[in-house]
């Protein structure tokens, strides 16, 4: 019975972290196609869509870094405390 619980822990750890290491993967991919898209649409003369786009990506990216930093280290406090 301990064994069948290690091996589900384990399991359950490994797709915990692939998981994450996905939506890292994902999130890089969506920024550099957005800052592509910024580059293109800066080159063909549409300033105002490439700096609402750049303006709009790095908010959002930069606001998921942030805020995931945030709950993050609350969650390891709470787990400090218990």
């Amino acid at each position: 019975m301990a064994k069948v619980e290690q091996s589900t822990r384990h399991y359950c750890a490994r797709t915990q972290v692939d998981a994450i290491t996905r939506g890292q993967r994902l999130g890089g991919l969506c920024f550099a196609i957005a800052m592509a898209a910024v580059c293109y649409l800066a080159s063909i003369g549409a300033t105002v869509a490439a700096g609402t786009i750049g303006a709009t990506a790095i908010t959002a990216f930069g606001a998921a870094f942030i805020l995931a930093r945030h709950l993050g280290g609350k969650k390891d406090d709470e787990d400090d405390e218990d």
